[in-house]
């Protein structure tokens, strides 16, 4: 921009970038408080699309990275998320940022269109031919360092971490090859490309922005279509066979929550408002996930309204602890994020086909026939 580079001045421009961490931080502790405050859906999952741009307002002002303020936020927030609202707003969220991130990359790929016809005579002017030669070079040496950095990543912590090397060995060379090879790029690359300025401190156009972009989408292509094509071969060659450790995991969560709920079961059923019989259904109902690992069932009781309530509430006590359970394992490392979320989405659907799906993880269960009884 300046046309001039100070190492001195490079650096601290950089450490304070990374302050945009903070701030995400920051905004994401206080969404998450906002959440805990708001008992609209609808309200929550328009939180959720706000709060990135807040974070990324706060951050440009101050001249720090707005997208390192909205990542830190969201991986706060998602961290935070589940304890934090109940099963309705997890599910409207999760159907209102697939349709977002539809839209967007919809956008994106529109926007290259749009560049690539507004910079065609600066590249015809640079020779086609060198843009591609260059942009095949660059996609060889982003190959070649992301086939090396993926194995040095899982050699270095664990031989720092030997609590890390004990629970998760050093995986295949093969997988590592894989993992490596499947480094395609896309809209991340563009959007940094494309956020580049027009122009620099004097006012002259920005040098080879336009070259800069080729390149990028050059190797985009070239990383999308010949590494993507390749994956399938690549497989059969390296003769990998199918990773399980997810089922596996599902598995142990499973029996995990459904344990948790029987515990859940048995201090509640000394409570007056806690019917035998549903407590006894509900019990029946998960020694057998125990023991099979079998999806819940059908158990809804067809019963008078205040014993409907009753089960309802017993309902929500033993989906609430499946949930913190699930969570639980997951803060411990036990089970990854994406086996949390297909366990959660689950509970999540019981939750609102029981009709409480609005009831938040701590929240009272909101029943007159219940707070009747209850004062009796």
């Amino acid at each position: 921009m300046t046309g001039t580079f100070v190492w001195s001045d490079t650096l601290l421009q950089l450490a304070f970038t990374a302050t945009g961490i903070l701030l995400g931080l920051i905004v994401g502790a206080a969404t998450r408080r906002v959440l805990r405050m708001t008992e609209d859906s609808f309200v929550e999952s328009a939180l959720t699309l706000l709060a990135p741009y807040v974070a990324w307002v706060l951050a440009e002002t101050v001249h720090a990275s707005g997208v390192l303020a909205c990542v830190a936020g969201g991986f706060y927030v998602r961290r935070y998320f589940s304890a934090a609202v109940a099963p309705t707003t997890r599910l409207q969220s999760r159907a209102v940022w697939d349709i977002t991130v539809f839209i967007l990359n919809g956008i994106i790929f529109i926007l290259i269109g749009l560049q690539l016809g507004a910079i065609r005579e600066e590249i015809l002017s640079s020779g086609l031919t060198r843009l591609l030669w260059h942009s095949a070079l660059i996609s060889v040496t982003a190959i070649i360092v992301r086939l090396a950095w993926v194995p040095l990543t899982a050699y270095l912590p664990r031989l720092l971490m030997p609590s890390l090397r004990a629970r998760d060995p050093m995986p295949p060379t093969s997988h590592l090859f894989l993992v490596g090879w499947t480094g395609m790029r896309g809209i991340v690359s563009l959007a940094a490309a494309l956020a580049l300025p027009l122009t620099v401190s004097s006012g002259a156009p920005f040098p080879y922005r336009a070259v800069i972009i080729v390149m990028t989408f050059g190797v985009i292509l070239a990383t999308l279509v010949v590494q993507g094509l390749s994956l399938a071969p690549i497989i059969r060659m390296l003769k990998l066979e199918a990773d399980e450790s997810l089922e596996h995991e599902e598995a142990l969560v499973r029996q995990q929550t459904a344990t948790a709920a029987l515990n859940r079961l048995d201090a509640l059923m000394m409570e007056h408002w806690a019917q035998p019989d549903h407590v006894d259904r509900l019990r029946v109902h998960y020694n057998r996930r125990v023991e099979r690992f079998a999806k819940p069932g059908d158990t809804d009781p067809d019963c008078s309204a205040q014993g409907a309530e009753s089960f309802h509430r017993l309902r929500h006590e033993t989906l609430t602890a499946e949930r913190l359970m699930a969570i639980a394992l997951r803060d411990q490392g036990v089970i990854s994020d994406e086996v949390l979320h297909r366990v959660e989405q689950e509970l999540d659907v019981e939750a609102i086909r029981l009709g409480i799906g609005d009831i938040r993880p701590n929240g009272s269960f909101p029943s007159p026939i219940a707070e009747a009884t209850f004062a009796r």
